[in-house]
């Protein structure tokens, strides 16, 4: 992307609203040295993520990461904000707001997956790269929780 792409970009998430904003979150799990992905069922594209999960109404970010994690996993537990933010529109051209969390478990949990997902796997943590996620995003968001995990 050139550099007047970029500005163009940020000037477009600049002027966004939040009033008329999908809000979104997206959690990081992980457990000694690993971290736990998610693979969406096939007919949602079939690709590995994080945990992520809409904001519903009444729900601030935070409380939608804990529901959002309980429902897609069964996991029941603190989550904290890594301080990874960002914009985007939709593929339908819809305005997002997208805040992600993470969390850490002292040791492996049973998952109990939701519908959307048909597998997981707990990958190494220092074996991870951009190009196990389908978006570049569920990364950063990756490399936000895993440097506050390490102060």
């Amino acid at each position: 992307m050139s550099q007047l792409s970029k500005c163009q970009n940020m000037l477009k998430f600049s002027i966004m609203s939040t009033k008329n904003c999908y809000k979104k979150v997206q959690i990081c799990v992980f457990c000694n040295d690993e971290i736990l992905l998610l693979k969406v069922s096939q007919d949602r594209g079939g690709f590995w993520q994080n945990v992520t999960g809409s904001v519903e109404e009444g729900e601030d970010f935070e409380e939608a990461a804990g529901r959002e994690l309980e429902e897609e996993t069964g996991i029941l537990t603190k989550v904290f904000e890594s301080g990874y933010e960002f914009n985007f529109f939709s593929q339908y051209q819809n305005q997002v707001i997208e805040k992600t969390y993470y969390c850490f478990l002292k040791e492996k949990p049973v998952i109990k997956l939701s519908e959307e997902h048909d597998e997981l796997k707990w990958v190494k943590i220092d074996s991870i790269q951009a190009n196990d996620y389908k978006f570049p995003s569920n990364f950063e968001a990756f490399k936000y929780a895993l440097r506050k995990l390490s102060k």
